[in-house]
């Protein structure tokens, strides 16, 4: 059984992986193009719709989707009971937010932007309509049809976002490529997922997910507010400077938060297992954290030194206030796995009243940072949530890994060789920018002789990261041989 699973959540990170990346190469691509045509405030604009958003799909889900996930065992009923739930409280939510939508443009003191939130907010229901499509096929660890689906619905709402931004060249481009994305998603779900809704609620079924759901919901909310804050008072002091930092923040969020993502969907149900057996738990945690932070770190910290010249080379000077911002976004970035894997074990350990105690502490802490650094402007706000990672990494690390036995010291220990190796990358870097070449032949050349350092020097180490990931990677070719 321990072999099966581990089979299966390689398999699993492979394929999320390929989806992942897929996507956000297109995307970034496209969201280059885009941006040569499209304003900062545009994108500023669309940034405040989006955030208001993101807010409201925690309130769509409400923890259900999660509760879902962790359950040992799930029947159709409580599927359907849970759709029903998650559809009727979207069009609510989108009745709300269509008749608040003028507030929300004197809020902002942008005419324009309660009449493309009308719009935009769409998104809610189409997203509603496949959320447990993809619950079920993530329980079922069917990766492999999530990967496509995803591919497919970045493929074509990429070509009209980037067909209408050459014809309109403003906001609406992006609106119509957001629509379009959910759409074709929800559409494949409906088709491939196999899967539709009985004529049937339950109040049983959804009683017997309430509690963990409720806890979800509550400290999902908390995390969703704040995390989203800063672009709220960014936006509210000058919505170029929004669409500045939404694209740093973009572009930092491709290698950070994606492949915590990807672990974190594959991992989360995996570890949900083996949630009653501590040692085995712990291990897989050791592996599944050492892992990931030896893949991001190296890249969070070319991308942090390399910032000036990749926005020079990809970006026209409109876009050269991005530079620091993204600088210090990445070096935000490398905390994030951290907390997000941490939290999962809490999760999976089924304490919902202290992951949202802790979202409580954590987020009383960031508002306390933000009041003082608000008042040095956008890049007072980047250092404070760098201030703010750093404490509350210790406090997840803490509470997170005394449920298994993994200490804060043992869980730095295991990281430390890697921070080393990565730091590497500083000098090296450094040394050809002095060079003065030109931007592409400097990213491609600090680039390789980084990846030769740093693999040289885990080589060297033995990290265990390091050796785990070889034997995955020969796994895997040997099994495609075979």
């Amino acid at each position: 059984m321990g072999d099966n699973l581990k089979q299966k959540t390689v398999t699993g990170v492979m394929w999320s992986a390929a989806e992942r990346f897929s996507a956000l190469f297109i995307q970034a691509i496209v969201g280059l193009v885009i941006a040569h045509y499209v304003a900062p405030e545009e994108f500023g604009l669309m940034g405040i719709i989006l955030i208001f958003i993101a807010i409201c799909q925690v309130v769509v889900d409400s923890g259900f989707c999660t509760a879902l996930i962790q359950k040992k065992q799930v029947h159709d009923l409580d599927y359907s009971s849970v759709f029903y739930i998650n559809l009727t409280i979207s069009l609510l939510l989108y009745a709300l937010a269509f008749a608040c939508a003028p507030l929300l443009g004197e809020i902002y003191d942008l005419p324009r932007l309660g009449e493309v939130a009308r719009v935009t907010f769409l998104i809610l229901p189409l997203s509603a309509l496949s959320l447990v499509q993809n619950v079920k096929l993530q329980r079922e660890l069917h990766f492999n049809k999530l990967s496509l689906i995803g591919i497919v619905s970045t493929l074509v709402s990429a070509a009209i976002g980037l067909y209408l931004a050459l014809i309109w060249q403003n906001v609406w481009a992006l609106v119509f490529q957001n629509l379009t994305y959910h759409t074709t998603k929800m559409a494949l779900l409906w088709i491939y997922g196999h899967w539709h809704p009985l004529r049937k609620f339950s109040r049983a079924s959804v009683e017997s997910v309430l509690p963990l759901a409720m806890s979800m919901l509550g400290s999902s909310m908390i995390g969703s507010i704040c995390d989203n804050i800063y672009g709220l008072i960014i936006g509210k002091m000058n919505v170029r400077e929004l669409g500045l930092y939404t694209q740093a923040d973009k572009l930092r969020k491709i290698p950070s938060s994606s492949i915590t993502e990807i672990v974190s969907k594959v991992a989360f149900p995996a570890m949900s297992k083996i949630q009653d057996d501590d040692n085995r738990l712990r291990e897989a945690y050791s592996r599944i954290i050492q892992i990931t932070f030896y893949v991001l770190a190296p890249i969070m910290i070319y991308l942090a030194v390399e910032s000036r010249d990749i926005f020079t080379l990809l970006l026209p000077p409109k876009w050269s206030g991005c530079i620091l911002y993204f600088s210090l976004l990445c070096i935000v970035g490398l905390f994030y796995p951290l907390h997000n894997i941490n939290l999962n074990i809490i999760i999976v350990k089924k304490r919902g009243k202290l992951y949202l105690n802790l979202e409580i502490a954590r987020k009383t802490t960031l508002l306390l940072i933000l009041i003082i650094s608000a008042h040095y402007g956008v890049i007072g706000i980047i250092i404070g949530q760098m201030v703010y990672n750093v404490i509350v990494l210790f406090l997840n690390m803490h509470f997170s890994g005394s449920l298994i036995g993994y200490s804060v010291g043992r869980q730095l220990s295991d990281l430390m060789p890697v921070v080393l190796c990565a730091a590497l990358i500083i000098p090296i870097s450094w040394w050809v920018q002095s060079m003065g070449m030109w931007e592409l032949y400097s990213l491609l050349a600090a680039g390789a002789l980084s990846a030769i350092a740093y693999l040289g020097a885990s080589a060297l180490l033995h990290l265990r990261p390091y050796q785990e990931l070889s034997l995955i990677i020969n796994h895997l070719i040997h099994g495609n041989k075979s």
